[in-house]
């Protein structure tokens, strides 16, 4: 299957284990192919917990 046909989720940081989900998450816009500005939009979306009391 296709990369691009398959519905992969922009993994949730809840403010545990930072370095884990950079790795995801780096590897997520990657195979979307996202800009550097959707990047930005994108992350404050993903954000839960202790993270999104912080942002």
């Amino acid at each position: 299957m296709d990369a691009r046909e398959r519905k992969l989720k922009m993994p949730v940081f809840e403010g545990e284990d930072a370095q884990h989900w950079v790795y995801r998450v780096e590897r997520y816009f990657s195979i979307n192919g996202f800009t550097e500005g959707e990047k930005l939009m994108a992350t404050g979306l993903c954000l839960e917990g202790k993270a999104l009391a912080w942002f």
